[in-house]
Formats: C-alpha cells, structure tokens, sequence
C-alpha cells in the first residue's frame, strides 16, 4: 500500500506510550522512517517495538474481534494464511490529551492529600504545645523544653 503522503514517512515516536499491552496499533515498517500503510494490533505485550514502530493508537473495544483474528492460522513467516480485512473502524479520541488530564488530575490529588496530611500533622503539634498537661514531662517533672535550675 501507499500512505496518503504518497511514500514512506518518518517515525513519530512518544516515549508516553508503550506497546505494554494487547490492543495496541503501530505502525508496520521495514526500518527507521519507512512507514507507509501497513500497520498491526498487539495481542500481547511488546516492550522490544517500542522505538522501532510508531504506536499510533489503541483499541478500547472489538477485543472480540481480535480474538478472531489472533486465532487465524499463519505461515511460518507469522502471516496470517487467509486474507483479514477490517470493515470498519471507529476513531474515538486522541488518547494523549485524555492521558494528560488524568495523569494531571491523579497528581494534583496526591499534593492535595500530602498538603492536608501536612497541615493535620502542624495542627496535631500546634495542639499538643498548647496544651500544659501533654506537654509536661512526667519523667523529669518540668515542661518538655524547659531548662532545669542549676542545683
């Protein structure tokens, strides 16, 4: 096949994405830069393509469907030995922009989590100093911090 620049086109790599699971569409080439129109769907995880094929997408339903196709018998070059044709496909969203706000959403949780942990942590002192009787060392018979008179 062709791609719709009319020869092959250079590699998009985005180190935010990893064929780290089944369901994963890259770009099929036969080197740095040469992508055309071929393309796959990972069945399982395949850390070793990433940086050698442009991951592009990813599916988020019709896992069905790949089951089928996974099962489709292939030669020994792992072609499929009868022709698989996609009749349709559905472009959702661009993942990345979704990706960002909720890796952004999950962050600013946790500093909002950490910085009230932090504030009840300086109340739970605060009160504590205030307070005579929590803050009398039964031991020594002083307050915590004060000096003892010399004898």
């Amino acid at each position: 096949g062709e791609s719709f620049w009319g020869g092959p086109f250079k590699d998009e790599f985005d180190d935010r994405l990893s064929h780290d699971k089944r369901g994963m569409l890259s770009m099929a080439n036969s080197g740095p830069h040469t992508n055309k129109s071929q393309f796959f769907i990972t069945y399982k995880a395949c850390p070793h393509l990433d940086r050698k094929h442009t991951i592009f997408g990813r599916l988020v339903g019709g896992f069905g469907t790949l089951d089928k196709i996974e099962s489709v018998k292939t030669d020994k070059k792992d072609r499929p030995k009868s022709e698989i044709t996609l009749l349709k496909a559905i472009v959702i969203q661009n993942p990345i922009p979704e990706m960002e706000a909720t890796l952004e959403a999950f962050l600013l949780e946790k500093i909002n989590a950490r910085n009230n942990a932090v504030a009840i942590g300086s109340n739970k002192r605060k009160n504590k100093e205030s307070d005579p009787e929590k803050n009398f060392d039964i031991k020594e018979g002083r307050k915590r911090g004060e000096e003892t008179a010399p004898v």
